[in-house]
């Protein structure tokens, strides 16, 4: 009897192994970046919805989308108020505990096969087809959902495992459940798994090797044990006929018998092919992503370190919980339940994704998605190579490709750091070009330097930065992304009237913004519908821009907001926004010093056509020596004549003195020049 309690004493110090391991491999994953991140997706669109109207806005704002989600919102938001990082700390905590309960529910299931159980736990935590980890307010419900179902899961394993308080532990599973489902259907496949993970339990799993120990006894499924069974299923079934004829969102609508009614064989025919096609990318294709990431200077070393790490913290942990093994290959028969396991639960988990007709892709915003493959893809990877691979081989080859997926998700939180600089680059020359705006203005972009944002959420932004004190839950302004909103402004309707959510304005009175990631953010005018690289859809909207909803001198104090960080140094941008502002104003004198004085301080851009406004202030203002030193710096860069020559035939000469038109009209003369040679 005291050998057994040994034994269980020394059985738990795996478990707690696997979760100091996974714990230090999630935050080398996520978390090393974790103060530098922004908000990203449509986590601005949340904090601004708490930041206008606290917890309550979130029923008006999320009811469409999930009618019972709000409710985790409003519980959380009073707690974690408008900090982005205490949302990111938590959903990076949700995610390290799913890992724990992958792990825990499987191991009950399967105790013989925990060593390749705990490499399935750590690529779960690791998948790499999900891409948004750095989007936190969102995805706290997704994976706040996957707790509660995991955690129904264990409950239920430990109330079968022979314990006391059997009933005290089902009472609470059974509310897990029911939480988890009704706050978000993306992993109501879980359900479809929980008989299998218990039936497999039953049926003579030695309970002295479980995670947590209980008196061993062998179990047989009996009418005694299928109530709660019973119990679960009747919740499950309650929830699909809610979700199919009951509930009020919008969101993953089933259309299955719609489109099967209207055309059988098509439609048929289509899903085998889009079944076929998601389960390739769940379970091979995005296995692959952390290979097609390529880094470089002082951030491939940093990667290179960040993978050292992470193997050796996987190899180290691997010797140290694992049992001696053989040479001998581990024999595939096996692993075939776990194999057969994962795949069923991949199929199960499309479900949800193949009623609603979605169709899920390995980027950004449609990689959601895959969080239903989630749990089967794992499980399935893990098996396969685990019946591939000698048994004494495992621990490298995992631990290594473990490392690789730590390294790729570092490379993804390093690109939204990346991109957050750009989108807080993007709204502060932004201020500097237009210090405030008139109430009403629809802001109008594309091609952003920026890919993680909706433009929702830059809406968010605009208005959250330019608010009215007096009234800051007021939409004052409206953001459009051009080429997502082409109903409203390209295809057009009969009326330039604008109502959106609760901001009303008409289409005239827009500006339109373009920005590149190595040039100054602009606000256009058909005079640069010649713009180099500019897109058809912003070219379109060129007559709706109206510059002068540009406030340079405003009543009020418009101060960003802290996340948007201090405003940046006084670069090349800072002057050639001042410069246009200037010019808007007809300041001509203001427009030539602030082009002096960045030259003077060593800035230079990065195109010619940034040079511009300083060389029509300077002919302007008679300094005919600058003037025509920019005029021929301006020569010098080819495939900017179109451009130029539009804004030189449509520029007022009539305050120009004859020197200063004479040197316009050689500037002007040279550039046909370069189009007549081409």
């Amino acid at each position: 009897m005291v050998k057994d309690t040994h034994n269980r004493k020394i059985s738990i110090k795996p478990s707690w192994l696997f979760a100091i391991t996974s714990a230090l491999l999630a935050f080398l994953a996520y978390g090393v970046f974790l103060r530098e991140l922004g908000m990203y997706g449509d986590d601005p669109n949340f904090l601004w919805a708490y930041h206008r109207g606290g917890a309550a806005e979130f029923r008006p704002f999320m009811a469409w989308i999930r009618d019972f989600g709000y409710l985790l919102y409003q519980f959380l938001s009073p707690f974690f108020g408008e900090n982005i990082l205490v949302w990111r700390a938590v959903t990076l905590f949700l995610r390290w505990t799913s890992c724990l309960l992958f792990y825990f529910t499987l191991a009950y299931a399967f105790p013989e096969q925990k060593l390749v159980i705990r490499w399935a736990a750590l690529l779960f935590l690791l998948y790499p087809g999900f891409l948004q980890q750095a989007i936190p307010v969102e995805f706290v419900l997704h994976f706040t959902s996957l707790n509660l179902i995991l955690g129904s899961i264990l409950l239920m394993q430990l109330a079968y495992s022979g314990r006391r308080y059997r009933w005290v532990l089902l009472a609470f599973s059974f509310p897990l459940q029911i939480a988890g489902l009704f706050l978000c259907e993306y992993f109501i496949s879980l359900e479809m798994v929980r008989p299998v993970l218990l039936i497999r339990m039953l049926e003579g799993s030695r309970s002295d090797v479980h995670p947590f120990p209980a008196k061993p006894q062998k179990k047989s499924i009996a009418l005694r044990h299928a109530w709660p069974l019973l119990i679960y299923g009747m919740i499950f079934l309650g929830y699909l006929i809610w979700r199919g004829f009951f509930a009020d969102s919008t969101y993953l609508e089933p259309v299955f018998l719609e489109r099967l009614q209207s055309d059988f064989g098509g439609f048929f025919g289509g899903l085998i092919s889009q079944v076929l096609r998601d389960l390739k990318l769940a379970l091979v294709q995005a296995w692959t992503l952390p290979f097609s990431l390529t880094t470089s200077g002082k951030t491939f070393i940093a990667w290179l370190m960040l993978v050292v790490a992470s193997f050796f913290i996987g190899a180290v942990s691997s010797f140290v919980s694992n049992p001696p093994v053989t040479a001998q290959p581990l024999e595939r028969k096996t692993l075939r339940p776990l194999l057969l396991l994962g795949l069923y639960a991949a199929v199960c988990g499309g479900i949800p994704v193949w009623a609603a007709g979605l169709r899920m892709e390995l980027a950004l915003f449609w990689d959601s998605l895959t969080l239903s493959f989630m749990w089967g893809a794992c499980l399935t990877f893990a098996a396969i190579i685990g019946s591939l691979i000698r048994r004494r081989y495992q621990p490298l080859l995992f631990s290594l490709f473990i490392a690789v997926l730590v390294g790729y998700q570092f490379q993804l939180q390093n690109q939204y750091r990346r991109d957050w600089q750009q989108i807080q680059n993007f709204f502060w020359q932004l201020q500097w070009r237009a210090p405030d705006l008139e109430a009403g203005t629809l802001v109008l972009g594309d091609q952003f330097p920026f890919s993680s944002i909706t433009d929702n959420s830059l809406n968010a932004l605009l208005n959250w930065n330019y608010e009215s004190q007096d009234h800051p839950q007021a939409e004052n302004y409206k953001f459009f992304q051009v080429s997502a909103r082409r109903g409203w402004l390209i295809e057009g309707s009969t009326t330039n009237k604008i109502m959106h959510n609760q901001f009303s304005g008409d289409l005239s009175h827009s500006i339109v913004v373009y920005a590149t990631p190595s040039t100054c953010l602009k606000v256009l005018t058909t005079a640069d519908r010649d713009l180099p690289f500019l897109g058809n859809d912003l070219r379109k909207v060129l007559e709706f821009s109206d510059p002068g909803r540009i406030l340079a001198e405003s009543s009020r104090n418009v101060t960003f907001q802290s996340f948007m960080g201090s405003e940046p140094a006084h670069n090349w941008c800072y002057y050639y926004e001042k410069s246009e502002l200037a010019a808007q104003q007809g300041r001509w004198d203001e427009t030539l010093r602030l082009g002096k004085e960045a030259e003077s301080l060593g800035f230079v851009p990065t195109t010619m056509i940034e040079m511009r406004p300083f060389l029509f202030g300077a002919l302007f203002s008679n300094d005919l020596e600058t003037g025509r030193r920019w005029a021929e710096m301006a020569l010098q860069e080819k495939g900017n004549a179109d451009y130029y020559l539009r804004w030189i035939n449509r520029i007022d000469t009539s305050g120009l003195n004859g020197e200063a038109l004479q040197l316009l009209n050689w500037l002007k003369a040279g550039f046909e020049t370069e189009i007549n040679s081409e």
